[in-house]
């Protein structure tokens, strides 16, 4: 971890049977930089490195489950088998297959040979050297015009971007074509983008996979709807999914994931989809979104779920069926003071429901995130406003959203 984990959390987490054992977390290099990546903190740091080994289980294969595969996982991997002597694998695609998974440009490519439904739409190819600003919007601008001659909305996506970031709503509104240019033009990060037709999406649900090394079957962790603003980023996850045409979705990323796996790829993918109104019957019809090649959103709450079913189901407990996932802002708040001003919301075994905060590294800095397990959606959304409105200053809750 980058910074040590409040002892008050854990034992919050200790209490439900979740968390790691003090142990066996290890603070990376707390001297270097923050824009240092946490494996190259642990890697660089002797005492860190050694303390790591130790805690490692002797005489069995160990896995590395990063947040994402890049060179400074590889690299502490390495670090780690010449310490141990032992076997250590990095459970997640290597950098090279990360960073072309991550372009979706080339993923739209792979969408279409599988035959997958994706959006109409092009790829424009900005000029210029990379990590220098574009030379020439015309492309762009030529490729929105040409899609808004079909549609009333189009939506610009940058093929290297996460969360929303590089995401761009465009309408017959010459002032939003003016924004999304200016942005565009300001952006060194880029030279593809997506321009695609935008949908009124009903619901925009992931499909999380993992996908073991073979013949072990790849498996679906779960499908949820995503909570998401007006400009598309993401601010949480739904379960179960709402989603009618779930059953084909999970299909068509089971399809793409046995590609990936043919490529190399093993470990955890987000698949994203939208599903919409046909504009000509009453059906509902889905696209094909973009492939995440890591751990997103939606796993922590999903693995959550999981294992304390486990323990619900053992101990003869009420079975959680549903949970909603979101971030706030408040005021900086240490855990010990959230948990008491919200205790009466928290997670309860014997209930089967409450809400379970984590990613408290944020809590200093004013972020709080948490997700509401109940025996219904609803119950969770009700749960979680409750919660919501316990912050300090706290910020909007919206339930609903696509």
């Amino acid at each position: 971890v980058d910074e040590p984990v409040d002892p008050a959390f854990l034992e919050f987490l200790s209490r439900l049977g979740l968390g790691p054992l003090p142990e066996h977390l290890v603070v990376g290099d707390r001297r270097a930089s923050r824009s240092v990546a946490l494996a190259e903190k642990l890697r660089r740091d002797h005492v860190s490195l050694l303390s790591m080994v130790d805690a490692l289980p002797k005489n069995r294969v160990v896995y590395l489950d990063p947040f994402i595969g890049t060179s400074s996982e590889e690299h502490l991997v390495r670090a780690l088998r010449g310490r141990r002597g032992a076997n250590i694998i990095m459970d997640a695609p290597c950098a090279a297959l990360v960073e072309r998974c991550n372009r979706k440009n080339e993923v739209r490519d792979l969408a279409v040979r599988l035959g997958l439904s994706i959006a109409n739409g092009e790829v424009v190819a900005l000029d210029g050297p990379p990590d220098h600003l574009p030379d020439d919007m015309t492309p762009l601008a030529s490729a929105i015009e040409r899609a808004l001659s079909r549609t009333d909305r189009v939506i610009v996506r940058a093929s290297e971007s996460a969360g929303g970031s590089g995401t761009f709503l465009v309408d017959r509104d010459s002032d939003s074509l003016e924004s999304t240019l200016t942005e565009v033009s300001k952006r060194r990060d880029n030279r593809f983008y997506l321009v695609e037709e935008r949908f009124a999406a009903s619901v925009s649900p992931n499909v999380m996979l993992y996908l073991p090394l073979p013949p072990e079957p790849i498996r679906c962790i779960g499908v949820t709807d995503q909570v998401l603003s007006e400009q598309l980023v993401h601010k949480g996850n739904r379960f179960p999914s709402t989603a009618r045409c779930a059953s084909a979705m999970q299909r068509d990323a089971l399809r793409l994931g046995r590609v990936l796996r043919g490529q190399g790829y093993r470990g955890f993918a987000g698949i994203d989809f939208i599903e919409f109104e046909s504009p000509r019957s009453s059906r509902r019809q889905y696209l094909f979104i973009e492939l995440n090649p890591r751990v997103n959103g939606a796993l922590y709450p999903l693995a959550t779920r999981s294992r304390l079913n486990a323990v619900q189901e053992r101990c003869g407990r009420p079975t959680i069926n549903a949970f909603v996932s979101r971030s706030f802002r408040s005021q900086p708040i240490a855990f010990d003071a959230l948990a008491a001003s919200t205790r009466d919301l928290l997670f309860d075994p014997d209930r089967g429901s409450g809400v379970i905060p984590y990613k408290t590294g944020g809590l200093q800095l004013g972020f709080v995130t948490a997700v509401a397990l109940a025996a219904s959606p609803e119950e969770a959304e009700d749960l979680l406003l409750d919660f919501s409105a316990m912050l300090p200053a706290h910020a909007e809750f919206s339930s609903g959203g696509a």
